[in-house]
């Protein structure tokens, strides 16, 4: 189907003969995620008759060890982490299998352990210290019918998605950039291919969130959908 034919995309989940339907979870920065994003994704996913889910990276914020100056009024490192474990039992009780792309908040402990000249050995991994279930799969990349996910880190921009598509050759999702969510479309004599970042979850009211406060170009929630590989669809949360 040419991509010339999507303006009725909305319409494709109506029909049942796809054989996946990958729904991707923007940047949840837990404990700083939006309070509605999970019901949004939880009801964007059943819509969408979703087969596979994909979290797009920065599942966790790690705000207190980060090499930023942390908020003062924020949680402490514990706290933090506590809330992060509680928050994200719902996300792994409703999606016990999901396959996470590492994103730069998620590495946060193993580049501040280098900084120290400590072995990464030495480090549980995010599973462990967050109580996930093994059937969290972190990667740095994933193919999944022909479509790249990975969180973005060193893709930026309003068009960092579909810059890196072409470079790859290849359909690419990400997150990473918060404020540039939406899908790009694009054919050549050899292929088609779409580019889309599925921008965030976060709660731009939160106190680890407070930097974001002087930026022009705010947050924009939502989520993805691939269908077959051939349709890539951003989904604005809308409201917040």
């Amino acid at each position: 189907m040419a991509y010339s034919a999507l303006a009725s995309i909305e319409k494709l989940r109506e029909i049942k003969q796809h054989n996946r339907v990958v729904g991707i979870i923007a940047d949840t920065h837990e404990p700083a995620c939006h309070p509605d994003y999970f019901d949004f994704i939880c009801k964007t996913f059943d819509y969408y008759d979703v087969t596979d889910v994909v979290h797009i990276g920065d599942v966790v914020d790690h705000h207190f060890i980060s090499r930023h100056v942390s908020e003062p009024d924020a949680f402490n490192p514990l706290d933090e982490m506590d809330l992060a474990i509680s928050n994200l039992k719902k996300w792994s009780k409703q999606f016990p299998d999901v396959k996470i792309t590492n994103g730069n908040h998620d590495r946060i402990p193993e580049r501040q352990i280098k900084t120290l000249g400590i072995p990464s050995r030495y480090l549980r991994n995010l599973n462990d210290i967050y109580e996930l279930p093994a059937t969290w799969e972190f990667s740095n990349n994933y193919i999944i019918d022909n479509v790249w996910y990975e969180h973005g880190i060193g893709s930026n921009g309003m068009y960092g998605a579909k810059n890196t598509a072409l470079k790859y050759g290849i359909s690419f999702v990400q997150g990473h950039t918060h404020a540039n969510g939406g899908t790009f479309y694009m054919s050549s004599p050899v292929r088609d291919m779409f580019a889309m970042n599925v921008g965030c979850g976060c709660d731009t009211e939160h106190l680890q969130m407070r930097y974001g406060k002087i930026f022009k170009a705010k947050p924009t929630l939502g989520c993805g959908i691939v269908i077959d590989g051939k349709y890539g669809i951003f989904v604005p949360m809308g409201g917040q």
